[in-house]
């Protein structure tokens, strides 16, 4: 999930990041994949439509290292993701390395934010 413009972006299978969650084993619900028009690499969300975000763990890619999703205006409250903890922020190395997907830059997505998600899950 990309926060912006007080809006949030899901992405989406076709996207790196998408396809990097889906190869640790991770789906994109379903409601997300929906909304998909082809045009982009996310579906943009209201905060009405955060729940569409709730799931097993909700990775969140903020360009802001000090991005607080408790502090979002309690936006994210009512999801079970969040009560339950299972919410990872990347820092932007970590970021930098889901998005660009590549050979060089996925070993350390591996090492660093795989650990964290494990975590979150447990």
């Amino acid at each position: 999930m990309l926060p912006y413009d007080g809006k949030y972006g899901a992405y989406l299978p076709g996207d790196a990041r998408g396809r990097f969650l889906m190869s640790l084993g991770f789906d994109i619900p379903e409601a997300i994949s929906e909304r998909d028009s082809g045009d982009d690499f996310f579906v943009e969300l209201s905060t009405e439509r955060v729940d569409l975000l709730d799931g097993d763990l909700l990775l969140v890619m903020s360009d802001d290292e000090d991005f607080d999703i408790t502090e979002d205006a309690g936006v994210f409250d009512n999801l079970d993701v969040v009560r339950g903890d299972a919410v990872v922020a990347t820092a932007l190395d970590e970021r930098g390395a889901v998005t660009y997907n590549s050979v060089l830059s996925i070993p350390y997505a591996l090492d660093n934010l795989v650990p964290r998600i494990g975590e979150a899950l447990s």
